[in-house]
């Protein structure tokens, strides 16, 4: 049950799931501000690791002995931030398997260290739903994280609670992330505490300048160009995510050094509409890349995923246990979708069930459908697992618990959390 749920809400809400999340405003007491600076110049030296040299961007001299640094580090503090948000914060996230992605990831690295004034500040990448835009975004922002230019992050979800759609919390959260990122973003924050202490509540205009243009104009600049990743816009509310990309294509480029947003988005016509007349932007679609390519990643990324699943399960099985014309029959039923895949590995490696061949062969054996249609591989997928599901039950308490589950997913208004499904079986 728990397997259907999650395979469902990657059908009906693209696959992104997160656990109820609480905005929170940490206070640091003004006691304790000395030791928090330390704390943020270590974490991020710790951060940018011995192997890559010295971190880009530091400044020893703010460490908030005075009074003035000690209220711009409180207001830093008080931003209201969405924590979930942070490319790290969740596990189910991952990042793109060694060996796929190769050409896709090639060009963005590229872009990303390029710091001639020539190289647009902005790196759109555009795809279907289920094409892999998350892991390839969590690809980047972990790449940059570990070589020292991460400046901030924001993973959308309208599946997550109402913080990972609000476009009133992302400034906020960006600006907060930057302060960590690197204290000397600090020194100039103290003229932007009166907009932190009502960040929610002021225009998105105010608070990108106030709180990221501004203190940036006046730091010193780094080596080499910093990155902001925003992954699913399209998932922030609509009007909210069309002010967001507007200001941002127009105020970013006022910093005085080369300051990176790469985006990932569905190609939604709000949005389209202000990438296809944007200026200063690369931009890349991802469904058009040429399906050899694709399906020889997603080739690769079945092959190692069925070879762990014995291991996993603590079974004696080999990791050549699925045949090459078995992964061949999955590649062209997965098409281009990685989310396919995925899911083809996640059933056969069900740990309820433990028995990955019965599970393959299920999928092997689905049949043609009458399913038409962008989602039909999906569909036909998802299908396969509810007759599972009710054949192997059979109860009728299942089945009634079935029908209220897929019921609310398919019929409510808006997405609900896999925390709020979860809060209609109460007592079972």
């Amino acid at each position: 049950m728990v397997f259907l749920l999650l395979q469902l809400n990657v059908r009906f809400q693209q696959n992104r799931n997160h656990p109820t999340q609480v905005t929170e405003k940490p206070v640091c007491p003004r006691d304790a501000c000395n030791n928090r600076q330390q704390d943020l110049v270590h974490g991020f030296e710790d951060a940018a690791g011995d192997a890559f040299g010295p971190p880009i961007w530091t400044n020893d001299d703010i460490i908030p002995h005075d009074e003035d640094s000690k209220k711009a580090l409180h207001a830093l503090e008080a931003l209201p931030q969405v924590k979930l948000a942070r490319w790290s914060a969740l596990p189910a996230r991952v990042s793109c398997l060694t060996g796929t992605r190769t050409a896709v990831l090639k060009q963005i690295r590229t872009w990303c260290a390029d710091p001639s004034p020539n190289t647009p500040l902005f790196f759109d990448l555009d795809g279907i739903a289920g094409i892999g835009k998350t892991t390839i975004a969590h690809t980047v922002a972990e790449e940059a994280a570990r070589d020292g230019y991460l400046a901030a992050t924001f993973f959308f979800s309208r599946t997550g609670e109402s913080q990972l759609s609000d476009p009133d919390l992302v400034f906020p959260t960006l600006a907060y992330q930057l302060g960590h990122f690197d204290p000397s973003f600090l020194s100039h924050f103290g003229q932007a505490a009166a907009v932190a202490s009502k960040a929610e509540y002021e225009g998105l205009a105010i608070q990108l300048q106030r709180l990221i243009i501004e203190p940036l104009q006046h730091v010193t600049p780094p080596p080499k160009p910093l990155l902001i990743v925003l992954d699913a816009i399209d998932e922030c509310q609509k009007q909210g995510a069309k002010e967001l990309v507007r200001l941002l294509l127009s105020e970013v480029s006022k910093v005085p050094f080369p300051l990176k947003v790469f985006m990932t988005n569905r190609p939604e016509p709000h949005l389209r509409c202000i990438f296809n007349h944007a200026e200063n932007l690369h931009k890349l679609i991802l469904h058009d890349i040429e399906a050899s390519i694709v399906k020889n990643d997603i080739r690769l990324y079945l092959q190692t995923s069925f070879a762990e699943i014995p291991g996993r399960l603590g079974l004696l099985m080999g990791r050549r246990w699925v045949r090459h014309d078995e992964i061949e029959a999955l590649v062209e039923r997965a098409e281009t979708l990685f989310i396919v895949a995925a899911t083809f590995a996640r059933f056969a490696g069900d740990e309820e069930v433990k028995d990955p061949r019965q599970q393959l062969n299920l999928l092997l054996r689905q049949s043609e459908s009458s399913f038409t249609g962008p989602n039909h591989t999906i569909d036909e997928l998802y299908l396969q697992i509810l007759r599972k599901i009710r054949s192997t039950t059979g109860s009728p308490h299942i089945i009634e618990r079935l029908q209220l589950m897929v019921g609310a997913i398919v019929l409510l208004r808006n997405p609900i959390s896999i925390a709020a499904t979860e809060r209609l079986s109460v007592g079972d």
